[in-house]
């Protein structure tokens, strides 16, 4: 129970339990405020009397120490009479029981609620709903109950019939015929069968849980949402239609009506539907209809009003039903005010014949009425056809017919135009017959295959004497061997009466030679007899040029393919820009490129030329352009192929009518040419360059020889002439060792000049040994402190614990040490630190520095102080003067042992010479701090 205990005394009796409560109320009553706080007790007790519940505390012993007025109304218990009481004394046994189910819940803390049934002092069974709330005291210790039990009879009996009304309301919706369905948030919540079926499932549960969106097309999911959201906020919806989906996507028309319910507790939405597909279709169809019917309509009075004919219907009583536009101004201009549907065909003859005959009489001339008798005749003799000449010298063609119902139909036609023609055409077949007889094309008829007409032309081209030898010849026999998909013959095989077809063949003269024709041929009617009318011209002279220029071409084509290079036709146009009409093949072997995408993208061009040379290449194309001069130019390019390549184009401009120059040019790959050129520069530059070096050095070697050698030369004559008399023996020996001195001196040289040679000819053997770093550094120091201590400059030794052995050459290693000290101790000023350093990377390469505060060395100035005899004026302790020969021979040494050497230096702040040998240089052993490797 968390934790808390129950210090419950022992069970008092029902007298001691009235008598607590009496004097709780006496306690009450006696509260500051006094009566005012009695009258407030009395009013929740009273008020506590009259709620519809018992309202009641139980203590840890469950026995009632608090209980309502209700307990009288409805177990007939007076409330004294309950307090002190057990729950199971005035609940009976089956509602203790239950209501001790719950108690350890209580126990624990928690507030409970449950249903129990109660049996109320008329024998009546109600169900009730209890709620249990615990009371602990301030110091947490478990005091009983307050329970609150509610009378839920009325509400759990409304309960069972609704949920009877349910079962009756989803049989009924079971065997509905519509559609039904409830869904809440748009997801459906139930379906009955008949929509299940409509849908296409196979049984309801199918749809459950689904979005009734998923059913429904796209293009009305708006609509649903608002129909959903209106109908939740009580706006009424009409029945209304939309387009869905099944199951398996097949679209289907669907009407629904909606309704709010609340379904299972949640307010949702009750859908009635049915299909209406067939109906819709059935409408659609007969929609169609009658708008097919009314185009149709639409169409042929369109059609009607749109001929160039007159056009009416008369009905079987002779009136004027229907009419078009022309009917009017073509047939009766004079009577058009009577002209309207329903009119009388003999009142608007009448009319018309008068206005037009007899203006001033009353219609009843002679000439009236045999106009109106003729007319009338021609209209009751349908159906018939007549061409009639009108007063103003035109001609109709009246063409009647009687529809099964009795109605006639007539169609006037103005026939002027076709009169006039037939008179032209018989002047026309004379100025025809004259053109084709002078034209200067062959020009034959065949019908059947037998020529029937030839002309002039036709005679001189297969060598006949007269048109007698052609005519009557069957066409095929002036047809050559083997070509027998003539023109002629592929015109008679099609069926339209002026069929035609064109095409170069070879015909046969009547010598046996053929002779070279363009061919043409159309079907004709030859006085009423299917025909075929053949042109021939002789090209015999344009093959012969096209058969020269096609062999001329093919050896151009040759030519350009077979060209070391590429040829082509750059075109500069007035408005600036730049084609290429033409490039050859060979183009794809040099850049890459093909000629098509060239001919295509002239920009492929230029953006293979590198961007500081494209301008000073279109400066000499409008150079060329602009004196009209030859253009030639070498420019590197980058081809596809990958790498540069160098071009040089030459190309001779010439002009254009429309202002344009076109250049004729080549490129040519002069790359190989170029490199050579390049290295063979670069040769003579390099030689340029030795021999420089050997200048210089032999001028070095002469000045270090020859200063150390004068001195030799001059002191030695001195000692051997005793200049200085025979008893200046000091003197003698002083010059004796500066004699020695400057032969050591000449011995180191020319040691130093042999080392770097033995080195640069890859001569250098070393003498490899595993050398203790401390060995080394003292030996080092040993034999440079004679320098290092005649100067006041301080040496510092910096030495990491994890250097290993170090497997070099070590008189030379050494010897390298002892030149960069001596370096920096000349270079130091007076006072000044030289430190000597020696790491391990973190790769496990080995790093000595020398560094120094001397005036440093300029940047410009480190490559030159790392060639032999090269030297920087500087300001050098005690006025020493070095060979130049220390920091070449001992980058050479290092590099020998396979390290770099680097000087890192800075003005005025001083210079650190770094020496790095490689990992391989080091003998690991496990106990360093880097382990086995």
């Amino acid at each position: 129970m968390h934790g808390r205990e129950s210090n419950r005394p022992d069970s008092p009796s029902r007298e001691d339990l009235i008598a607590e409560v009496s004097e709780l109320r006496g306690r009450v009553a006696s509260l500051e405020g006094g009566e005012n706080a009695a009258s407030s007790f009395e009013v929740l007790r009273r008020a506590l009397d009259n709620v519809p519940a018992l309202v009641s505390f139980v203590d840890a012993d469950r026995r009632f120490r608090i209980a309502n007025g209700m307990y009288a109304e409805w177990l007939g218990i007076a409330p004294e009479d309950v307090i002190g009481e057990t729950t199971r004394e005035v609940l009976g046994q089956d509602a203790n029981d239950r209501l001790s189910e719950h108690l350890k819940r209580v126990l624990d803390g928690d507030a409970v609620s449950f249903r129990n049934a109660l049996t109320f002092k008329d024998g009546t069974h109600h169900d009730m709903n209890v709620k249990l709330v615990p009371y602990f005291d301030g110091e947490g210790t478990y005091r009983g109950y307050f329970a609150l039990v509610l009378d839920i009879t009325e509400e759990v009996a409304a309960q069972r019939a609704l949920e009877d009304s349910e079962a009756r309301f989803r049989s009924l919706l079971e065997f509905n015929p519509d559609a039904v369905y409830v869904h809440s948030g748009l997801q459906i919540r139930y379906m009955n069968p008949a929509a299940s079926r409509m849908f296409g499932a196979a049984y309801p549960g199918e749809f459950v849980g689904r979005s009734i969106l998923d059913f429904v097309e796209p293009s009305e999911h708006d609509a649903v949402r608002q129909r959903y959201e209106g109908i939740l906020q009580s706006v009424p919806q009409p029945t209304r239609e939309f387009q869905m989906r099944r199951l398996d996507g097949r679209r289907f028309d669907l009407r629904a009506s909606i309704e709010p319910v609340v379904w299972e507790g949640q307010r949702a939405v009750l859908a009635v539907a049915q299909d209406i597909t067939g109906q819709k279709r059935i409408e659609r169809e007969l929609e169609g209809a009658h708008v097919s019917a009314e185009v149709a309509r639409n169409r042929l009075i369109d059609a009607v009003e749109n001929i160039p004919e007159a056009f009416a219907i008369f009905t079987a009583d002779e009136k004027i039903e229907f009419f078009n536009s022309n009917y009017v101004e073509k047939i009766w201009p004079q009577a058009r005010d009577l002209l309207v549907p329903g009119a009388s065909l003999e009142d608007v003859v009448r009319e018309a014949a008068r206005r037009a005959l007899d203006p001033d009489g009353d219609g009843t001339s002679p000439a009236v009425e045999q106009f109106v008798s003729d007319a009338l005749h021609r209209h009751r003799s349908a159906p018939s056809t007549t061409e009639l000449r009108r007063s103003d010298g035109r001609w109709l063609r009246i063409a009647k017919r009687r529809t099964p119902d009795g109605r006639i139909v007539g169609v006037y036609a103005d026939i002027t135009d076709s009169k006039r023609r037939e008179v032209d055409l018989a002047e026309s077949e004379e100025r025809y017959r004259r053109v084709v007889e002078d034209s200067p094309d062959a020009i034959l008829v065949s019908c059947a295959g037998a020529i029937v007409y030839a002309n002039e032309a036709a005679v001189r081209l297969f060598g006949a004497r007269s048109k007698s030898d052609l005519v009557g010849r069957e066409a095929a026999d002036l047809r050559a061997p083997g070509e027998e998909d003539l023109p002629e013959i592929r015109t008679e095989r099609l069926r339209s009466p002026r069929a035609s077809s064109r095409g170069y063949q070879k015909r046969r003269r009547l010598d046996g030679t053929l002779v070279d024709v363009d061919v043409s041929a159309v079907r004709i009617l030859w006085y009423g007899r299917e025909a075929v009318l053949t042109t021939m011209r002789d090209v015999s002279a344009r093959i012969r040029a096209q058969t020269a220029l096609e062999e001329a071409e093919r050896r151009l084509s040759v030519a350009a393919r077979n060209f070391p290079g590429a040829i082509y036709q750059r075109l500069l146009r007035p408005d600036g820009t730049i084609t290429f009409p033409y490039v050859s093949s060979g183009i794809v072997d040099i850049l890459g490129l093909e000629a098509d995408e060239i001919v295509s993208n002239a920009r492929l061009i230029m953006d293979l030329v590198e961007k500081e040379r494209r301008a000073p290449l279109r400066e000499a194309i409008e150079d060329s352009a602009r004196r009209m001069t030859p253009f030639a130019m070498e420019i590197p390019m980058s081809s596809r192929k990958g790498g540069t390549v160098w071009l040089r184009s030459v190309a001779r401009p010439r002009a254009l009518e429309d202002g344009s120059i076109i250049w004729d040019g080549v490129w040519l790959d002069i790359t190989e040419r170029n490199l050579a050129r390049q290295a063979l520069q670069a040769a003579k530059d390099e030689a340029e360059a030795a021999n420089a070096a050997k200048s210089s050095f032999l001028a070095n070697v002469s000045h270090e020889l020859r200063t150390p050698l004068n001195a030799v030369i001059g002191y030695a004559e001195v000692i051997r002439d005793r200049i200085l008399g025979d008893d200046a023996d000091d003197r003698y020996r002083q010059y004796a060792a500066d004699i020695h001195a400057s032969g050591m001196h000449l011995l180191s040289l020319i040691n130093d000049i042999l080392d770097l040679s033995k080195i640069e000819a890859g001569k250098q053997i070393l003498d490899e040994a595993d050398v203790p770093i401390e060995r080394l550094l003292e030996e080092t120091l040993r034999i440079a402190s004679p320098a290092v201590l005649r100067s006041d400059a301080h040496l510092r030794v910096e030495v990491a614990p994890d250097v290993p052995l170090l497997r070099v050459d070590e008189l030379k290693f050494r010897q390298v040490l002892i030149n960069l000290l001596s370096n920096a101790y000349k270079f130091s000023p007076p006072g000044g630190d030289v430190v000597l350093s020696v790491s391990v990377l973190p790769d496990r390469s080995i790093r000595f520095a020398i560094r120094d505060h001397g005036p440093g060395i300029a940047a410009a100035d480190i490559e030159k102080v790392l060639v032999p005899f090269g030297q920087v004026p500087h300001e050098r302790r005690g006025g020493r003067t070095g060979t130049g020969l220390g920091l070449p021979l001992s980058k050479a040494l290092v590099e020998v042992h396979g390290g770099t050497f680097a000087i890192e230096s800075e003005v005025g702040a001083g210079t650190e010479v770094v020496i790095v040998l490689p990992e391989t240089r080091g003998v690991w052993q496990e106990s360093f701090a880097f382990g086995n490797g």
